[in-house]
């Protein structure tokens, strides 16, 4: 199950279905956060959350509907309220 790293400054995911994988990232290096369902996932309202970098795209799929328009909002938020500079 995804989480997410309570430092303001930066974000962690942590994903896996055998084995798992830590992602981090810092909060001002995103450029975009979507939420996408294909059919399969919109009838087991599961989700793929991608978020943009300036140098990279994480992908985090099929995770719960409200977890990914969760987790979206709050990357936005975070990024949105940030006074660091983006380099």
């Amino acid at each position: 199950s995804p989480t997410q790293h309570p430092s303001r400054c930066s974000g962690e995911i942590i994903h896996g279905l055998l084995g798992y994988a830590v992602e981090l990232f810092l909060m001002r290096k995103v450029q975009m956060v979507r939420v996408r369902q294909s059919p399969l996932q919109r009838r087991r309202s599961l989700a793929t959350l991608e978020v943009q970098l300036a140098n990279d795209a994480l992908r985090l799929p099929y995770i719960d509907w409200d977890e990914a328009c969760r987790l979206r909002d709050l990357i936005l938020h975070r990024v949105e309220a940030s006074a660091e500079p983006w380099h």
